[in-house]
């Protein structure tokens, strides 16, 4: 009788701590289930209005570069409670600026998103007082004026797109980077460059074992050889693997860092100064699945109608 009823308890025990295990690996499997469910992206959870402004002319101290001034916090309330979701920085419009972490956070209190502004103009200068940078060269063999640089310079992109912002991209401040593309009195990218280092790599990279042509033979030499074609499209691959690797290194600190520009990206003739065919490789580089380029309307049916397939916001 009693080794009955030891029987039934030892049973019901072993009942409970099956019923009890059971319990701990469906609750075990719900929770890993919930957190294998990638989180919506910000961007897909609110209309994104992009706020992209002459925002300086409220600067704290007037006395101080109309480009560079400390903005005061309420400006940021203002730009929220009109309806913005992206606040768009300006300062990274001078050389030495990229951000202000005071104004990220001050964005940040009033929900708004952190972008940083930069220029294209300023690859061009030098990247250190005692490098004045690779040269341009055009189809022509010319190096206009001496101020423009070669546009596939890795070193020179880094210093421009990643090492000023890349801490700030780490800790959360930046949430995405807004490139003005646009030409100011003749400061902007240029093309396809013909360069020596530029050119001997064509060489390499076709496997021709020939002397190196004087510049302004360059291009006419491509037209002999049937190579012009392939020159460029040569060309907008190393840019696009370029930028893709800049891209890369900032993604790894922030997967979900946005990328986004102005509607000046109309394409357009890659000799001479090509004033904005180079950002076709640059947009090509930064839109992926999940973080896609952003637009406005008019530059989405543009890249549309390349192939592309960019996220039209705002």
């Amino acid at each position: 009788m009693q080794s009955e009823k030891r029987r039934r308890d030892v049973q019901r025990i072993l009942t409970r701590a099956l019923v009890l295990e059971i319990m701990l690996i469906s609750a075990t499997n719900a929770s890993a289930g919930t957190a294998a469910e990638p989180e919506t992206p910000w961007w897909r959870q609110q209309k994104i209005v992009f706020m992209w402004g002459q925002w300086n002319y409220a600067r704290v101290d007037k006395s101080v570069d109309y480009w560079i001034g400390e903005l005061p916090r309420e400006h940021f309330r203002h730009v929220a409670r009109s309806g913005g979701t992206v606040f768009a920085e300006k300062v990274g419009m001078v050389k030495g600026h990229a951000y202000r972490p005071a104004h990220a956070r001050h964005a940040h209190d009033f929900g708004l998103k952190y972008f940083v502004t930069r220029y294209v103009g300023l690859p061009r200068y030098k990247v250190s007082p005692h490098d004045s940078g690779r040269k341009w060269v055009n189809e022509r063999g010319e190096e206009p004026g001496g101020q423009y640089n070669c546009t596939l310079e890795p070193e020179r992109y880094e210093k421009w797109l990643v090492e000023p912002i890349l801490e700030g991209v780490r800790q959360g401040l930046i949430d995405g980077i807004h490139v003005d593309w646009e030409n100011y009195r003749g400061t902007h990218e240029c093309g396809i460059c013909y360069c020596d280092i530029c050119f001997s790599r064509f060489l390499q990279f076709k496997k021709i074992e020939a002397d190196l042509p004087a510049k302004p033979d360059r291009f006419p030499w491509l037209n002999q050889q049937d190579l012009v074609v392939a020159y460029k499209q040569n060309f907008h691959d190393r840019r696009y693997e370029m930028f893709t690797a800049l891209r890369k290194k900032l993604h790894a600190a922030n997967p979900d860092l946005m990328f986004s520009s102005y509607d000046v990206l109309r394409p357009s003739h890659d000799g001479g100064h090509g004033l904005y065919a180079p950002a076709w490789d640059y947009v090509r580089a930064m839109h992926t699945p999940r973080t896609s380029y952003w637009t406005p309307d008019i530059m989405a049916r543009t890249i549309a109608s390349h192939g592309g397939s960019p996220t039209v916001r705002g």
